[in-house]
């Protein structure tokens, strides 16, 4: 018989060996211990015999296991064993290896990073509201990843199941985390699937922007923030979110429950659209960018100020959250045209020269051409054509407008591998698109990938997520760097290809070793998000810096957010 939770380390216990205190929390220890009987380790936790003796926390405790016994899901910590040894209640669960959210998901990620854990969470969630479970004690502690970076919801100590008439608070009395609570239950009134979407809501605030948003002294004062202050909006304190992203949160966070999304499902197909949205406009900022945007090509923010058209107030109930997310797509395709509309003419793109003009010099250029006699125009040209990086000049600007003879003539040289993907000139989509098939079909990797981004994107062809897949796939064959990283993309997300994480790894690690910063950005969140490939913050860093070397300045604030969480992880010696 022990006296104290103390004298239970490197004792047996029952069928177990407890070794190590995991951690404590108010109403239970949980211990680390072996199991010989079938060679593997778990988590005890173990109410002490002063709480045995009370009726509220052994039926608390009692209630835990009921739930959690009821609950069979991928993403929910299962139960072991349940019962009482030498005076004391337990109960017996996997020991899981990769920590909490808590402590891998410290300051602002990338939202493709919070994507998938929030996804998790919510089929997790959608399951337990099914069955009539309300976990009401949702926080980043409560959320173990697994050594495959996998989410498991845990601990529902104080979860309220539907229909179970037991009382085990007094009517009134709250229970929770002040900093993860939903308005109504800081106020004691009833709680259901979304006081859970809204504690997910603060997780996903958190993940965002590196704090949660409500700060005060005591408990209470936190309680009663969530209850009365305005919310900050979440880019006041990360401005490379896009609105889009932005007002899932806010919906997820709107203080009368009645506003919010009405189910996890809800919330997490809404927060997935909005960040497929924002990868739509980074991916054409990064690929078309650079030409027209210098200083835009690696961020995450929309161009201009489109920002100040979401009302961000607490109040608002922002019922259009798809509107919005499609709205963002939108705008990322005109600002995709107006992109185009200002490169040059493909066969400048396919010959050495990486970088497109800057301006808009069509209109004066197309009166210029009849000016010039045919002969002066087929004499000078022809023979500068297939060297031609050197002038941004209006004069060069007439032969690349030339019809097909000028593409036969800059067929012969090899693009090089690092080669931006280019879009179609607006002025002539069609003939842009004959001429990157015919690029493509000569085998050119530059041709199949510019090809591939118009069926990607639907421009001047019906879009084709398929066709553009195996387009990409021809590039990256052929040695196209952004080929590769675009299909690692695709890969990723499930875009035209079965979702495939370990090959969009592949793809994206190949480009980076080549020196793809586009491709280093990519590895960098598969490392930090555990995706493909084990979770390694360290690795992480160096795919960043990778890419932050070669230009990249979404990457390099990915390097300093990526250092701190290692530093502070490394401090507590994990």
């Amino acid at each position: 018989m022990f006296t104290s939770m103390e004298e239970l380390v490197g004792r047996q216990f029952g069928p177990y060996r407890i070794d190590a205190t995991l951690g404590q929390g108010g109403m239970a220890t949980v211990y680390k211990a072996y199991q010989p009987a079938v060679d593997r380790y778990v988590a005890i936790k173990i109410l002490p015999r002063h709480f045995s003796d009370d009726p509220q926390y052994l039926g608390r405790f009692r209630h835990e296991a009921k739930i959690v016994a009821q609950l069979q899901h991928p993403h929910i910590l299962p139960v072991f064993d349940f019962g009482e040894r030498d005076g004391y209640t337990f109960l017996a669960m996997p020991f899981v290896h990769g920590g909490t959210l808590a402590d891998t998901c410290q300051g602002p990620v990338a939202p493709a990073v919070a994507e998938r854990i929030i996804s998790q969470i919510c089929a997790a969630l959608k399951y337990a509201h099914a069955k009539g479970v309300i976990h009401r004690d949702l926080k980043p502690s409560n959320i173990l990843i697994d050594e495959s970076g996998n989410c498991l919801v845990a601990d529902f100590g104080i979860a309220h199941l539907d229909g179970d008439a037991t009382k085990l608070t007094a009517t009134g009395a709250v229970m929770g985390t002040p900093a993860y609570m939903a308005p109504e239950q800081a106020a004691g009134a009833d709680v259901g699937p979304q006081s859970d979407v809204y504690s997910v809501g603060i997780m996903l605030y958190e993940m965002l922007t590196g704090r949660v948003p409500f700060k005060a002294e005591t408990p209470l004062a936190v309680a009663i923030q969530h209850l009365t202050a305005p919310l900050p909006p979440p880019r006041s304190f990360n401005a490379s979110l896009t609105p889009a992203v932005e007002a899932v949160v806010l919906k997820a966070l709107a203080r009368s429950k009645e506003d919010r999304f009405s189910s996890a499902e809800e919330f997490a197909t809404a927060f997935g659209g909005a960040v497929s949205a924002s990868q739509v406009m980074q991916r054409m900022e990064t690929i078309v960018g650079p030409a027209a945007t210098p200083d835009v090509g690696a961020t995450l923010s929309t161009p201009g100020s489109r920002s100040s058209v979401i009302d961000t107030r607490r109040t608002s109930r922002v019922p259009g959250y798809l509107v919005v997310a499609s709205l963002a797509i939108v705008a990322a395709g005109a600002y995709f045209w107006i992109a185009t509309w200002r490169s040059p003419a493909p066969t400048a793109v396919e010959s050495a020269a990486a970088q497109p003009p800057n301006r808009v010099a069509e209109p004066p250029a197309a009166p210029t051409a009849p000016a010039e006699s045919p002969t002066a125009e087929r004499a000078a040209p022809k023979p500068a054509a297939p060297e031609a990086p050197s002038p941004r000049s209006v004069s060069a600007k007439p032969p690349t407008v030339e019809p097909p003879p000028k593409t036969e003539s800059v067929k012969p040289p090899t693009p090089p591998t690092t080669e931006a993907i280019t879009s179609a000139p607006a002025d002539n989509v069609g003939r842009s698109i004959a001429q990157y098939q015919r690029s493509c079909d000569d085998g050119r990797p530059v041709g199949c990938a510019n090809l591939g981004m118009l069926y990607l994107n639907g421009t001047g062809v019906p879009q084709d997520e398929v066709r553009a897949a195996g387009l990409f796939q021809r590039a990256c064959d052929g040695g196209h760097l952004l080929g590769c990283a675009q299909l690692g993309v695709m890969y990723k997300n499930g875009t035209g290809v079965l979702n495939d994480d370990r090959k969009a790894f592949a793809l994206f690690e190949r480009s980076c070793d080549a020196g793809n910063g586009f491709g280093c950005l990519h590895l960098g969140d598969m490392y930090a998000s555990g995706r493909g490939v084990t979770t390694d913050f360290t690795k992480a860093i160096a795919s960043f810096q990778k890419a932050c070397d070669a230009g990249n300045a979404m990457a390099c604030k990915r390097v300093r957010a990526a250092s701190g969480r290692q530093g502070r992880r490394g401090a507590r010696g994990r």
